[in-house]
């Protein structure tokens, strides 16, 4: 897997370097490691090793696991946080804590956690054993937790993801029967029952470690993987689901990922915004990425300009001769012979003329009517693409018919409608997953100052088909 694959056409995070920015959270210590965030209330609850007791040590290995608690963080306001806490007494243990995930209402914590918190029982190889564990708020507390029904002391099972709707129990092992490292498995909520586990194939997995599943909204399955062609040793990608299983795995471009360990990526459903974890600055620490593209609540769907006219003259009729014959004559050297005419215009302005013409001699007999016309194009931000197309194929849109006379354009920011945008007047897209995507388009004015800059919004819907014969990367 080549990390650079055809990224700004498959992934839709074109110019990513460009489009978005990526701050350390503030709280985030330099020092110990803070990773696996998970959105919770208004803030994160995130796993750290920082040092809070006498007692507690810290211990690594290769597999990225660390003696860690979970914490809780609440955020101000767009740029302030505050301070870092334990998220609850009853869900600690004396070692390792997270990662974690929640229930759509937040009322459940998935989370992993060692099977023999505070003995010294072992693997072989000599690392410790670990598994899910659930919890459920009750009261206003969190229950004593109740080990996941399929965790095996003989294998890791960790790093649980709930999809959106709750129904689906994503998280990775190293069980028997998969494809070599870490897998990521799938379980199906049935009366009220985790099913039986399900690797998610060789699509997704492979002889190395996929680990920290993060199901989006839109579908898309986001993983840490440490194969090789990346730019870092565990690298960030993501796919999404087809009829015929998985897309190929795409690896996400800097500024996510980077020559160092990157996971944990979650993010906000529009994907202006989310969370990853890296240790780029040595230890593992938060990042918060935002996108610098602008977006608008309210659009205005695009209307087709209208330059094509049928014309005619209500009060004529058909001449009764054979030598005489109604004869258009449109301006700018256009003339059409008819009753009835039907001609396409370009904006700007007309005289059109009505004449009997003598079809032996081509002598105007008479002149029955004149009309002036002015013909120009709808003030609005315009988007030219197709209505209907499918996936996996590149779509080029244009907003060069826009037209918006009191305005000089400095910049055009596209958002496809799938949390994915880039700049610029003309765009080339890949639609990855079927249904009907509002495409919005915002001109910018030209100020020298932001404050300054107007905005102006179009909207084009979208009607993306699944494609049967598209060759997936």
């Amino acid at each position: 897997m080549i990390c650079s694959l055809v990224f700004s056409v498959l992934s839709g995070f074109a110019g990513a370097q460009e489009n978005y920015v990526v701050e350390r959270l503030p709280f985030s210590s330099r020092i110990f490691n803070d990773f696996a965030p998970a959105y919770y209330v208004e803030g994160i609850v995130f796993c750290s090793d920082r040092r809070t007791g006498i007692f507690q040590g810290y211990v690594a290995n290769e597999n990225h696991e660390t003696q860690s608690e979970l914490f809780v963080v609440s955020r101000k306001d767009t740029t302030d946080w505050g301070e870092p806490g334990y998220f609850d007494e009853t869900l600690r243990s004396i070692k390792f804590e997270g990662p974690a995930a929640f229930s759509p209402d937040g009322k459940q914590i998935y989370f992993t956690r060692n099977y023999d918190a505070g003995e010294k029982k072992k693997r072989k190889n000599g690392n410790p054993n670990y598994g899910i564990f659930v919890s459920r708020q009750e009261n206003g507390e969190w229950t004593t937790p109740e080990p996941f029904p399929y965790n095996n002391p003989e294998y890791k099972t960790g790093h649980p993801c709930l999809s959106p709707d709750g129904s689906k129990l994503y998280f990775a092992s190293d069980q028997a029967g998969g494809f070599g490292g870490a897998d990521i498995y799938v379980c199906e909520l049935e009366n009220g029952r985790w099913g039986r586990p399900r690797n998610l194939g060789p699509v997704i997995n492979g002889p190395f470690h996929e680990m920290f599943p993060y199901v989006h909204s839109s579908g898309r399955l986001y993983f840490a993987s440490d194969r090789p062609g990346g730019p870092g040793k565990l690298d960030i990608y993501f796919t999404v689901p087809v009829k015929t299983g998985w897309l190929q795995p795409i690896c996400l471009p800097a500024p996510f990922n980077s020559p160092d360990d990157d996971f944990s990526f979650i993010a906000r459903e529009d994907l202006s915004s989310g969370f990853f974890t890296s240790n780029r600055f040595r230890t593992d620490n938060i990042f918060e990425f935002r996108s610098v593209l602008p977006r608008l609540n309210t659009c205005k769907e695009v209307e087709e300009n209208r330059f094509t006219y049928e014309i005619f003259e209500p009060g004529t009729r058909n001449l009764d001769t054979l030598t005489y014959e109604y004869e258009w004559d449109l301006d700018h050297g256009v003339i059409k012979r008819g009753r009835v005419v039907e001609h396409t215009f370009t904006p700007g302005d007309y005289l059109l003329k009505l004449n009997v013409v003598d079809t032996l001699t081509g002598a105007i007999m008479a002149n029955v009517a004149t009309y002036p016309l002015h013909i120009e194009k709808l003030e609005q931000v315009h988007i030219a693409a197709s209505d209907t197309v499918y996936t996996g194929e590149e779509v080029l849109f244009s907003g060069e018919d826009t037209y918006l006379p009191e305005m000089i354009i400095g910049e055009y920011y596209w958002n496809f409608g799938d949390g994915t945008g880039t700049t610029g007047m003309e765009a080339r897209h890949v639609f990855l997953v079927p249904g009907v995507y509002r495409v919005q388009l915002i001109a910018e004015s030209r100020a020298t100052h932001a404050e300054n800059r107007e905005r102006v919004c179009g909207m084009k819907k979208i009607v993306v088909l699944y494609n049967p014969g598209e060759v997936l990367p």
